[in-house]
C-alpha cells in the first residue's frame, strides 16, 4: 500500500535547471573557459561531478572552482528569485496528494537555493519534510537521501514512490529500492530513462498513475 511520495525539486516542481546553466555560462565566458550544454548535462545531470569535476578534467587548479562559485552565486541567486518558476499544474497535484500521502522533498540542491527558487510560490508548504544537500553526506545517484526519506516518513521502500526528472535521480531512487517514476523535463528530455519503473510525459499524468498503482 502506498503511503509516501518523495519528489525531486529542480525539473519536477520548478523549471530551474536552465538557470544554473545560464549562470555557469556567463561566469565561464568571463573566465575564457569553453563551456557547452553537453558539459553542463555531463557534470550536473548525468553525474554528480559538479563544477569541481568539470575543472579537474580540464586540469585547472582547485582555486578555479572557488572563484567560479563566488562569481556565479549572485547571478544564480538573482535568477532564482526573479520570478515564479513552478511547473504548471504542480501545485494542484501536491494539494490533492498531501491529503492522502506523506510528501517528502528530496533534493541535491542547497537550502539557500531551494528557498530562493520557491520565493514566488507556496509549493514547499505541501511537504511533510524537506531534505537538501546539507542533510546528506553523499548526493544522487547515491541513495542516501532517499534512504533518509524512508526513515523520515517511517515507511518501507515498497510503500513509497520517487518522482525524478534526471537519470542520476532515478538511479538514487532505484538504489534505495523504491519504485521510481521519471518525468523528463527541459534538458533531460533526450536522456536515457530505461532504469525508471515508469516514464510520464508531464506531471499532470501522475495522479492517474498513482490511482492505477493503488488499484
Amino acid at each position: 500500500m502506498l503511503k509516501a511520495i518523495f519528489f525531486d525539486n529542480d525539473g519536477v516542481l520548478v523549471s530551474s535547471e536552465h538557470l544554473v546553466y545560464e549562470a555557469n555560462q556567463i561566469v565561464l565566458d568571463d573566465l575564457k573557459i569553453p563551456y557547452s550544454l553537453e558539459d553542463f548535462k555531463d557534470h550536473t545531470l548525468h553525474t554528480n561531478k559538479g563544477s569541481a569535476g568539470f575543472f579537474a578534467e580540464r586540469e585547472l587548479e582547485a582555486g578555479f572552482n572557488s572563484k567560479f562559485k563566488e562569481l556565479r552565486k549572485a547571478i544564480w541567486n538573482y535568477k532564482l528569485a526573479e520570478k515564479d518558476h513552478s511547473i504548471p499544474n504542480v501545485e494542484a497535484i501536491l494539494q490533492s496528494l498531501n491529503k492522502h500521502y506523506i510528501l517528502g522533498l528530496a533534493t541535491s540542491a542547497r537550502q539557500e537555493h531551494l528557498q530562493l527558487g520557491h520565493s514566488h510560490d507556496q509549493l514547499l508548504s505541501y511537504f511533510d519534510f524537506i531534505l537538501t544537500r546539507e542533510d546528506c553526506t553523499n548526493i544522487k545517484p547515491d541513495p542516501e537521501i532517499y534512504l533518509e526519506a524512508l526513515s523520515k516518513a517511517n515507511v518501507k521502500a515498497n510503500e513509497a514512490l520517487v518522482i525524478e526528472d534526471a537519470p542520476r535521480g532515478v538511479a538514487a531512487g532505484k538504489a534505495a529500492g523504491i519504485v521510481t517514476i521519471a518525468i523528463p523535463h527541459g534538458f533531460t528530455t533526450d536522456m536515457d530513462f530505461s532504469n525508471a519503473d515508469y516514464i510520464l510525459k508531464d506531471i499532470s499524468e501522475l495522479p492517474a498513475l498513482i490511482n492505477k498503482l493503488n488499484s
